[in-house]
């Protein structure tokens, strides 16, 4: 299975000679990319090229593709030749710099970036990040997930309290307790 392993958006330094795309193949057999295509969010496309062995990983620099890709909510999409889309690799908020978005077990998170190696996943990339005193350990763009986080589990809990308010039985069996024991 062909597959985006590893994406650098916004590296350190100039981007234009910075940013790139590492695909990997899962697969048993060898694969060739002729036909195959990545597409960012703004429709921007590019065609693939070469073939990819079995457990290899190729990358593909801003050179080869001329994809640019933008440091805030971006999005990476790998196309078979047939045009079925194979997966979508993407963030929301604005990418960490320096930072490489890696493929693991269905989800792209932040880690050290390791063009054609094995990929280095986001608590190491996150700890390596130097912070100044003070400042938020978390990056900013895992806010708003923690945050929606957080409203789920008040919606949550409220909710549960309003039925157990609103059913007699339960009220009576949170709320009134055993008289028994009271007296």
């Amino acid at each position: 299975m062909v597959y985006i392993s590893e994406i650098l958006t916004n590296p350190i330094g100039d981007d234009a000679r910075g940013e790139w795309v590492e695909i990997g193949n899962s697969g048993t057999e060898v694969v060739s990319l002729v036909g195959w295509s990545l597409t960012t969010k703004s429709g921007k496309k590019a065609a693939l090229f070469g073939e990819i062995a079995p457990g290899d990983l190729r990358v593909f620099s801003r050179s080869e593709t001329r994809l640019s890709f933008r440091n805030t909510d971006e999005e990476l999409a790998l196309f078979r030749p047939d045009g079925t889309m194979v997966v979508r690799a993407s963030f929301p908020g604005t990418s960490i710099e320096g930072k490489s978005l890696n493929y693991e077990k269905n989800f792209f998170l932040p880690g050290k970036p390791t063009p054609g190696k094995e990929n280095i996943l986001a608590l190491i990339g996150v700890v390596e990040t130097p912070y100044l005193d003070g400042a938020s350990l978390v990056p900013s763009n895992l806010h708003a997930p923690a945050g929606a986080l957080v409203g789920v589990a008040i919606l949550c809990a409220g909710s549960i309290l309003f039925i157990v308010k609103t059913n007699a039985a339960l009220h009576h069996l949170f709320f009134a307790g055993d008289k028994k024991t009271r007296e």
